[in-house]
């Protein structure tokens, strides 16, 4: 390592940050299976790391003097390859094997979810329900998690176009765009981070879910991204921001706060720090080599897989079985490695292999099997309420006996 108190900066593929991922879905399955109250942070942790990545990728193909129109296009069919065939497969067999196993209560509002999850609106779908992500009854919706898949989505459909016009901008202006970038980031992500805690009578659930309170956190990893660029340089001293940043994001997973929303920035800051340090760690070789190892890159690769199979396995098994936390872990955990391996291996990867240059080629496919699967859920789930049913067939019998006469029933009284 150099004795230079900094270190030339330039944005490349960083091993360290693929190793990262395996700590934060391993919080969030420790959460979800009952071992810690907080390891929610994990996605906290998702959210300000993809913030930073995709600033970087934005900012790297602008800095390239690509036009603004390829670089949006581009960016979108990699999203897409990315991140919906994994999900659409996770949601198409949810949805077959839960119409088997799962109770009556855990079918509740299952339509309306797969819905929301095919346009990436389930968030929003879980704030108009009221619901709490906390909630014992919706814990049982084996779609929970989708909810920060939307998150993610709305973020991805709306930045890259705002940063186009930052670069646009910056040019006219002869500054830097990554300056007016980190700017601009920072103080909104103050300031909704400071309305989130200031803000008393919002609730968990509205805060949880919320796209508006929640992308302070992909914008804090959207700040420290185009800090860096624009400084050129990043602090050989911040290495050492690494420990105390994992123990502070571990501590927050398993201690918290009473305020969801003080958890959520504590986890953010965390999460910075953490990303920072991990920046400066990537210039020393042997620790590279030391951590981010053939087998933790491939467990890396395999996160996204894995959090998207861990939840519904966890709520199938729970609604057959009466299982210690530690029996739950011992079971979902390499189930859904093993799963995420086999998706990856047989779908993600050649899918992401594929030349593809035009966006219809592939919305095309996106669009048909989101179709089936909506096609699917109302075959499955979308059944009228058995008490409604009762209660209206009841209504002839009634009028009979009371007028003589029976009634014409309204269909439009059926759910």
């Amino acid at each position: 390592m150099t004795s230079s108190s900094t270190n030339t900066w330039a944005w490349g593929h960083r091993p360290l940050l693929t190793t990262a991922r395996i700590l934060a879905v391993a919080l969030v399955i420790l959460f979800h299976v009952g071992i810690i109250d907080h390891g929610y942070v994990g996605v906290d942790f998702f959210f300000v790391l993809s913030g930073f990545l995709i600033t970087n990728v934005l900012l790297e193909q602008i800095g390239g003097d690509r036009p603004g129109s390829q670089v949006l296009k581009r960016f979108y069919i990699r999203r897409v390859k990315r991140l919906a065939p994994a999900a659409l497969l996770v949601l198409l067999v949810t949805l077959v094997v839960g119409h088997f196993l799962l109770p009556e209560i855990g079918r509740e509002n299952l339509f309306g979810t797969v819905v929301a999850a095919t346009v990436f609106l389930t968030n929003w779908f879980f704030i108009r329900e009221d619901g709490d992500y906390f909630d014992t009854n919706l814990e049982l919706n084996p779609l929970l998690h989708y909810w920060s898949l939307a998150v993610e989505e709305q973020f991805y459909f709306v930045f890259p176009v705002f940063v186009i016009a930052i670069a646009g901008l910056a040019r006219r202006r002869r500054v830097s765009a990554s300056k007016l970038l980190s700017m601009g980031a920072g103080l909104f992500t103050i300031g909704v981070a400071a309305r989130n805690i200031i803000d008393t009578d919002m609730t968990a659930g509205r805060y949880y879910y919320g796209t508006d309170t929640r992308s302070f956190q992909l914008t804090a990893g959207v700040c420290l991204a185009a800090a860096l660029r624009n400084r050129g340089r990043i602090p050989a001293g911040a290495r050492f921001f690494v420990a105390p940043a994992l123990v502070g994001l571990c501590a927050v997973s398993v201690t918290g706060s009473s305020s969801v929303q003080l958890t959520g920035v504590l986890a953010a800051l965390a999460s910075v720090l953490l990303l920072a340090g991990l920046e400066a760690t990537s210039l020393e070789g042997s620790i590279v080599k030391r951590f981010a190892t053939p087998q933790a890159q491939y467990l890396g690769d395999l996160s996204y897989g894995v959090y998207l199979i861990h939840y519904p396995l966890i709520v199938m098994l729970r609604s057959q079985y009466e299982l210690s936390t530690w029996a739950m872990l011992g079971i979902v955990a390499p189930s859904s490695y093993v799963l995420a391996a086999a998706m990856h291996t047989l779908l993600e990867a050649p899918i992401r292999a594929r030349s593809v240059s035009s966006i219809p080629r592939v919305l095309g496919p996106l669009v048909g099997v989101s179709l089936l699967a909506v096609a699917l859920a109302a075959g499955l789930y979308r059944t009228p309420d058995t008490t409604v049913v009762a209660e209206v067939a009841q209504r002839p019998v009634e009028a009979l006996a009371t007028t003589g006469k029976p009634i014409v029933i309204d269909a439009s009284v059926f759910p």
